[in-house]
Parts: C-alpha cells; sequence; structure tokens
C-alpha cells in the first residue's frame, strides 16, 4: 500500500512503523490541504495518516481535533482517530493490540514518545536555542524549518526524507546526525538562526498578546527554528503568521499558541467558566458585548462541560447589527441527536448534522436561544 501522510517528525515516524509492519511501501508527502481539496487522487490501495480523512481510502489514522467537528467519522473509516500527542501514537496504539504486530512494534515506543513531545511542541527555551539528538533531527526534517529552499545539498530534502523513514527504523538518532547528508544540513541550520534571529525581530509586530509574522512578498526568510519568535517575544502567549500561497493566488494563516508562554489557554479556561450556563444537555456561551474574548482553543469547553452534549454561543455580528448563533455537537460526549444543519435552518442559517449557525435579529436572539433550548433537551 501507499502512504500518504505530512512530511514532518510525526509522519515521518507513521511511516517507519507502517514499513516495519509491512503495511506500506510506498510513500507521498502532501499538503493536508490538497488532500481537502481533492486535488490527490485516493483510493482503497492508500492509507492515510497525521492528514485529513478521505473517503475511499484503505486505512486512516489521525490525531486532529478538526476532523472530529468536520467530519461525521462514525463508520467511514478503517483505522483510528483519537485525541492524542501524534498520529504516530494512534498507529501504534492501534497495531500494538494486535498479537501479530506486538513484537515489532515494540521497538517505537520510545520514537512514539518523541513524537508526541515534538508534535505537541513541549520544548524548553534551552531545547529551542541549542536543541540537541531527537529534537534537532526534527527541527532539522521539518518543512517549517526552511531547508527545502536549499538547492545545494548532495540530495534533496525530498529525497532525504524519503530516505528517512527508513533509518528510524535502523539506526540511532546519533549516527542519523553525523550522516554527512544531515551534517550539511546542520551547519546551515546554526549559520542561518542568527539571521533568523533578526530577521523575526525586524519583522514582528506585538499587538496584545500576540506576535503578528507578515511574510507576504518575502521570496525567501532565513532559515530558522519555527518556535524562536516565542523565545524572543516571552510576553506573548499566541503567534499568528502569514504567508504568500502557491503563486500567490491565496494567503496562508497560522495561529499557534506560544510554548514559552502558555498562559493564552489558562485565561480562555477562566474567562469560559465565568462566562458559561448549563443548562440541561447544553453549554450557552454569550459573548455578546464581549469587546475581544481571550484566545484559546473553541474545544475547550466540552472538556470543562463533560457532561453537555452540545453547545450554543452568542456573538454580536458586525456593528452589532445581528447576533450571530452557533451551534455544535460536543466532541467529547458524543450523544446529542439533534440535527443541528435542520435546527439552524429554520432561523435562516444552516450547516451540517454536527454544527450549524444562524444570523438573527438583535431582539429576537434570546427567543430564538430559548427555542433551541427546549429542542436541545428534548422539550
Amino acid at each position: 500500500m501507499r502512504l500518504i501522510t505530512r512530511a514532518d517528525f510525526d509522519g515521518l515516524v507513521c511511516a517507519a512503523i507502517l514499513e516495519e509492519l509491512g503495511i506500506v511501501n510506498d510513500i507521498l508527502y502532501v499538503h493536508p490541504k490538497d488532500l481537502q481539496d481533492n486535488k490527490i487522487k485516493v483510493t482503497e490501495n492508500d492509507v492515510i495518516a497525521n492528514a485529513p480523512l478521505v473517503d475511499g481510502c484503505g486505512l486512516w489514522f489521525d490525531h486532529h481535533y478538526s476532523e472530529h467537528e468536520r467530519l461525521n467519522l462514525s463508520g467511514r473509516f478503517t483505522g483510528a482517530s483519537e485525541i492524542v500527542p501524534s498520529a504516530a501514537q494512534v498507529i501504534f496504539d492501534y497495531y500494538k493490540k494486535k498479537i501479530r504486530y506486538d513484537q515489532l512494534i515494540s521497538k517505537f515506543e520510545e520514537l512514539v514518545a518523541v513524537a508526541g513531545i515534538v508534535d505537541s511542541a513541549q520544548f524548553s527555551r534551552k531545547d529551542i536555542l541549542n536543541p540537541q539528538g531527537w529534537n534537532l533531527l526534527a527541527f532539522i526534517s521539518d518543512p517549517r524549518t526552511g531547508l527545502g529552499h536549499i538547492h545545494s545539498f548532495r540530495i534533496s530534502n525530498f529525497e532525504l526524507m524519503k530516505k528517512l523513514p527508513k533509518l528510524l527504523r535502523t539506526e540511532s538518532v546519533e549516527h542519523i546526525l553525523s550522516m554527512p547528508d544531515f551534517q550539511e544540513r546542520i551547519q546551515v541550520y546554526q549559520r542561518e538562526t542568527e539571521k533568523y534571529k533578526k530577521f523575526l525581530l525586524k519583522n514582528i509586530l506585538q499587538i496584545g498578546n500576540a506576535i503578528l509574522i507578515d511574510l507576504r512578498g518575502v521570496a525567501r526568510p532565513p532559515i530558522g527554528n519555527r518556535f524562536l519568535e516565542y523565545v524572543l517575544y516571552p510576553e506573548q502567549n499566541i503567534s499568528i503568521r502569514l504567508v504568500d500561497g502557491k503563486n500567490k493566488q491565496f494567503t496562508m494563516i497560522s495561529v499557534g499558541h506560544s510554548i514559552i508562554n502558555r498562559t493564552s489557554n489558562e485565561k480562555y479556561k477562566k474567562f469560559l467558566l465565568k462566562n458559561i450556563l448549563q443548562i440541561g444537555n447544553a453549554i450557552l456561551i454569550d459573548l455578546r458585548g464581549v469587546a475581544r474574548p481571550p484566545i484559546g482553543n473553541r474545544f475547550l469547553e466540552y472538556v470543562l462541560y463533560p457532561e453537555q452534549n452540545i453547545s450554543i454561543r452568542l456573538v454580536d455580528g458586525k456593528n452589532k447589527q445581528f447576533t450571530m448563533i452557533s451551534v455544535g455537537h460536543s466532541i467529547i460526549n458524543r450523544t446529542s441527536n439533534v440535527n443541528v444543519g435542520s435546527l439552524t435552518l429554520q432561523y435562516g442559517g444552516g450547516g451540517h448534522y454536527q454544527v450549524g449557525t444562524c444570523q438573527a435579529n438583535c431582539e429576537q436572539a434570546d427567543k430564538i436561544v430559548n427555542e433551541m433550548l427546549q429542542v436541545v433537551n428534548g422539550k
């Protein structure tokens, strides 16, 4: 079978495990958006890992929250999707349960733990400024570091990443890093880091809690550690990065919590605990009149209130001319049988079975929400 995955460290570890087990014999590295846009032909001979589900694939392994909200996953795939630190962990746990693979897969326990640390960015300031061992290999192999833009290497980054899964299966990290193809990349990485630091200091804007990095129009920024901005700006707790898409046909926007200042979710957690009402099966989050709520994970409310199975969120529309009402099934407690798309359609909106939105006249919003609460609570 062919593996379709991202070319980051988690994807590489997924490839190593699946190759070792004899599940795959070919690898295609892709951008997740290309799968969502159906630009990649997928068949039952494909295994997708650490990337969005495409109907018709043979196996699918993933760990992203967004896929649980984007899709109604029940019965749609063979494989596993769990909210754990890495897709490699999902694959490891899936095959560990199968007796015929138990001995083969046990050797990957340490590597899977490393993939979890890397993919959830559990790095210290020291790890970022002076990475060693697995951390250094992870940064060198991550396409976001930028080494793929260098064309003077003996072999291309693409070719090297095709070879790396086998090396992860058979060699120690010390041996891998000592190989000439990795040594020349390490030298470039270390040489460019100071340039990257100066580049960030020149191009970053600090706006409240956020670091704004606008790279539109920048042909090739210096190579560097993508977490360096958090070390340089420890007071900020989140970053927003803009880069040109392919042929400048679109703009790619990336948002991430700081891995140095981890207060973003804590502030958001306190905010939710103060502003949420529990009404039967529902979590009611009324943000009307709130100019700018703290930034945080939009699924956190379901973790805080696991007994509720649906949320209703109200926010002011543009210039407070209307109220936006969003309704969604909990991704933790999946017991709701309310057709949200049908419910919001009754009020001029729409959506999917699990999520939907509508706009309401400000004077009618409370009445509509009360009617929705009657429905979601079965009254």
